[in-house]
């Protein structure tokens, strides 16, 4: 029997068909984003028009933070089999994180996808972080100023965070990332994987990042 293959793939359990009647057993789908988490099946046929439908498989790509040199604003939306902060920002000159309890900077012995952190290298340099994407998390804020981290995939827009608080507590338009190039603070209207945020909220709530679009 002369035997084809229908590829399904996507960015949910619910993929759809990239290639059909494909005689050859591999296949390429092109250029993949980084950190980010795929899905895919594969339908066989033969020429009596039997199929045969393998299982719904799933990886990702390795998420990759780029530092440049001096302080970063970073975070992991990854749970790593290791999250110690040395294995994680390996070589790096210092690491540090707000708690916005005593409202001061503490030195983290893991790493916490929900949090960022100030990162700092002497050279530029990417990390590599392979794991379990987090493509949602709650965390408590406390009134006043909070650094957050991001979930894994696309960019969230600012909009579409999440507080249970029946009146917004917080300041989406004081929302802000640090850019290590011009070594300056920028208002955001999304977040981005893989960087960290300043945000403020003008009382203690939950706050909600939801998956990606």
């Amino acid at each position: 029997d002369v035997v084809t293959y229908d590829v399904y793939f996507g960015f949910d359990p619910n993929v759809t068909l990239l290639a059909e009647s494909l005689s050859a057993c591999t296949y390429s789908p092109g250029t993949l984003s980084y950190g980010r988490q795929y899905y895919w099946k594969v339908i066989a046929r033969d020429s009596d028009g039997v199929t045969t439908e393998g299982p719904l498989w799933r990886f990702s790509t390795a998420l990759q933070v780029h530092l440049q040199t001096g302080w970063n604003m970073v975070s992991v939306p990854v749970q790593a089999a290791d999250i110690s902060t040395g294995t994680i920002f390996t070589g790096s000159a210092a690491v540090y994180t707000w708690d916005p309890e005593s409202k001061s900077y503490v030195s983290p012995d893991t790493v916490d996808p929900k949090c960022s952190y100030w990162v700092a290298v002497t050279e530029p340099k990417t990390i590599t972080v392979t794991g379990t994407p987090v493509t949602e998390w709650t965390d408590s804020l406390i009134t006043g100023w909070n650094m957050i981290g991001s979930v894994y995939g696309a960019s969230e827009a600012v909009a579409d965070l999440i507080t249970e608080a029946d009146s917004d507590p917080l300041l989406r338009n004081a929302i802000y990332h640090w850019n290590p190039s011009n070594k300056s603070y920028e208002p955001v209207s999304a977040i981005q994987p893989g960087e960290g945020y300043w945000l403020t909220t003008t009382a203690d709530c939950q706050l909600t990042l939801p998956p990606p679009p």
